[in-house]
């Protein structure tokens, strides 16, 4: 399937998530423009399923599938503080459905966002070095200020695989 990503017609990707059996790929183009791939496995080949218009977000910076690929964070900023949405996505590629925004303080965008192996946590990492978390279906939120961040601009955070590690 990785052979035929470049006939997916995606152009000037800015992010882009796989979720965990790879057979769901969600990008950003542009800022703005959100698209969803699904496998088929008739075709042997990613086909665009869904396109996502944001709500909230006016310039997307950072994209999550979960494991089960039936949910997508998607972060960036309102134009004047950070602020991400989750969306709920049907197995079949067909619906989507906008569930809650999301915010934090601070004047930048939100570089990174993920979510827990369990699916219970949200996570986002903002470009002032804030992480910022969520407890599902609460939305319960804490924010903590990055150790070592020197008041430097962050560009990019990774999350190890069992996010137990933020780089």
């Amino acid at each position: 399937p990785w052979n035929q990503l470049n006939e997916t017609g995606t152009e000037g990707i800015k992010d882009f998530a796989f979720n965990h059996n790879e057979k769901r790929f969600a990008s950003i183009e542009d800022y703005s423009a959100i698209k969803v791939f699904d496998y088929d496995n008739v075709t042997e080949k990613f086909v665009l399923t869904q396109v996502i218009q944001p709500n909230d977000v006016a310039a997307a910076q950072s994209i999550a599938i979960n494991h089960n690929g039936d949910q997508l964070l998607l972060g960036g900023t309102d134009g004047n503080s950070p602020v991400l949405e989750l969306w709920q996505l049907s197995p079949d590629g067909q619906n989507k459905t906008f569930v809650k925004a999301l915010s934090s303080s601070g004047n930048s965008t939100f570089k990174q966002v993920a979510f827990s192996k369990d699916n219970q946590q949200i996570f986002a990492v903002t470009e002032e070095g804030v992480l910022v978390s969520w407890k599902m279906p609460t939305f319960e939120k804490k924010e903590t200020r990055l150790i070592g961040n020197n008041g430097d601009s962050i560009y990019r955070a990774a999350f190890s695989p069992d996010r137990k590690i933020l780089m």
